[in-house]
């Protein structure tokens, strides 16, 4: 495995000097944007997010004149927040959206009152709401765009289908190996020293983290439309394209659900 910066992924892959990528709606909007990946397996079928606020707010309608951080502008937390914010009537001009960076600095912003809210990747939403805050609620119950998985290049589908097919049966294969209920000590252990939390908040992700698995690998086509939707929406493409032509699950569809 070789871990590269989130800003360099896409275009290692894109040059070939990566095969594949976990990212999964980034790599959907690029295909958008005319660079040659296609999902090819989705591990979780809607992000788990909180959208984190001081425990004095109770409805999202309260964020209206607020500050709301998140990580980059444009980014799929973004997408998400503003997805929310749609969904209960709000629009992004109710709000001032600032770009925060990573979640230890919107937590440490909530903190210093920098902002009103924050939509956060659990567990570190988990972790804030130890803090003194709360989640107002889980953005992936609204939002149910795909999150993670493994994305390559079109040109390696048709070159090399017998090494795409490997690694998406080891993607679809460690979903259900986390998902079966056997395996539930160890996934929360392994959660637990992974993000360094105590058991109640480790089985706090465990119980948020479940629900969201893909054991199949496929998602169904209206929530690549929602990516499809969004980055439209937000001036990525002026050229909505068939969500079909951006996935091929058919390597996972290969291994029953």
């Amino acid at each position: 495995m070789i871990i590269v910066k989130a800003e360099a992924i896409l275009a290692a892959l894109s040059a070939g000097e990566l095969g594949y990528t976990t990212f999964s709606t980034s790599a959907v909007e690029a295909t958008l944007m005319g660079m040659p990946f296609r999902l090819v397996a989705v591990a979780n079928e809607q992000p788990v997010w909180g959208l984190v606020v001081p425990k004095s707010v109770n409805q999202v309608s309260e964020l209206r004149g607020k500050k709301i951080g998140v990580s980059s502008f444009g980014g799929t937390i973004y997408s998400g927040a503003v997805y929310v914010l749609k969904h209960f009537g709000l629009t992004p001009k109710d709000v001032t959206f600032l770009a925060i960076g990573n979640t230890l600095t919107r937590v440490a912003a909530l903190k210093k009152g920098a902002i009103d809210a924050a939509v956060i990747a659990a567990p570190g939403d988990i972790v804030a709401a130890k803090e003194g805050f709360k989640i107002l609620l889980d953005v992936g119950s609204i939002y149910r765009a795909p999150m993670g998985g493994v994305s390559t290049t079109a040109s390696r589908i048709h070159d090399d289908p017998g090494e795409v097919r490997k690694v998406v049966r080891a993607v679809v294969g460690a979903s259900r190996a986390i998902k079966n209920p056997q395996n539930r000590e160890d996934v929360v252990g392994y959660i637990g020293t992974l993000f360094k939390l105590d058991r109640a908040s480790a089985e706090e992700f465990y119980r948020r983290l479940m629900p969201s698995l893909s054991t199949s690998g496929v998602v169904d086509r209206d929530k690549i439309q929602l990516v499809v939707d969004s980055a439209v929406e937000r001036g990525l493409t002026n050229k909505p394209s068939d969500p079909n032509r951006l996935v091929d699950f058919s390597f996972a569809r290969e291994l029953g659900s």
